[in-house]
């Protein structure tokens, strides 16, 4: 059986961005999440303004207007 990597995206009040979230099973026995690689190379690919306020890497608020196809461009 093979674990998937989730990926979770939830509005903000406004309804103007979405704060995302990427996590593998692996992540907590190993020390590095591929989610941090992936949300910046999405995000540079699309040219979206995107924020990262935490030191998390795998936490990225996206503007609602691209968060589908950020979602289609994301890979780990």
């Amino acid at each position: 059986k093979k674990d998937l990597p989730l990926v979770l995206a939830a509005p903000n009040e406004t309804g103007d961005t979405y704060l995302v979230l990427g996590t593998t099973a692996k992540t907590m026995s190993s020390r590095r999440n591929p989610f941090g690689l992936a949300f910046q190379l999405a995000a540079n690919q699309l040219s979206a303004q995107v924020k990262q306020d935490t030191f998390e890497t795998c936490l990225m608020q996206i503007p609602a207007e691209d968060l589908e196809a950020f979602m289609e461009t994301l890979q780990v």
